[in-house]
């Protein structure tokens, strides 16, 4: 069963997260950029094994691959020395797949804008890797259909929207608990969890 943590996700998030609340700051560009990698990474795995309807063995077969897109995209970027090369092949191998994270406060004020394009931004880069971890061909991916991974895009935008926001409203903390909790029970000891419990990048209070 694979529990290694993709480099991804691995800077220090929890630590940093308690470092926040004791702080009482918002998270950085830096470290809210990860936070909705992480979160939009949790959205997509836990939509594949649902819509997918996976048994373990598949479950465990899904993640190997997201962590082989990872380190494929990661070595890309790093033989060029320029992430571009890497985004380059990445959209190809998941072109014609489609997903926009929703708003998760209303519009009117220009912050609020520039917020959510910060977020859509942040979470580029993470669905397309656990969606090519989907359609991409063996070894690699699953070899799943574009049709059949748009669902799951679908699954996990809605997801996000009606799961993650509604209990992120109480608080960061309530709503990273709630996904935390709800991405063990989807993917169990194998979920690439790197969450720190408590953040501040979607409301102004933690608890």
């Amino acid at each position: 069963m694979m529990k290694r943590v993709p480099n991804f996700y691995r800077r220090n998030a929890a630590a940093g997260a308690v470092r926040r609340v004791l702080d009482k700051k918002r998270a950085d560009p830096e470290e809210a950029r990860e936070t909705v990698e992480q979160i939009v990474s949790l959205c997509v795995a836990m939509a594949a094994v649902s819509v997918m309807e996976w048994n373990e063995g598949r479950r465990d077969e899904y993640l190997r691959c997201a962590n082989c897109c990872i380190e494929d995209y990661n070595i890309r970027a790093a033989a060029h020395n320029d992430q571009r090369a890497a985004q380059r092949w990445l959209d190809s191998v998941v072109e014609g797949l489609r997903f926009v994270l929703p708003a998760d406060e209303s519009l009117k004020r220009k912050a609020a804008r520039e917020a959510l394009i910060q977020k859509r931004m942040s979470s580029d880069r993470a669905w397309k890797l656990w969606a090519a971890a989907l359609v991409a061909k063996k070894p690699n991916g699953m070899c799943i259909d574009k049709e059949t991974a748009q669902r799951v895009l679908d699954e996990a935008r809605d997801y996000y929207r009606d799961r993650f926001l509604p209990a992120v409203r109480f608080g960061d903390g309530y709503g990273m608990e709630t996904l935390r909790r709800d991405a063990e029970n989807a993917l169990g000891d194998a979920a690439p969890l790197a969450l720190g419990a408590e953040t501040t990048v979607y409301s102004n209070r933690v608890w």
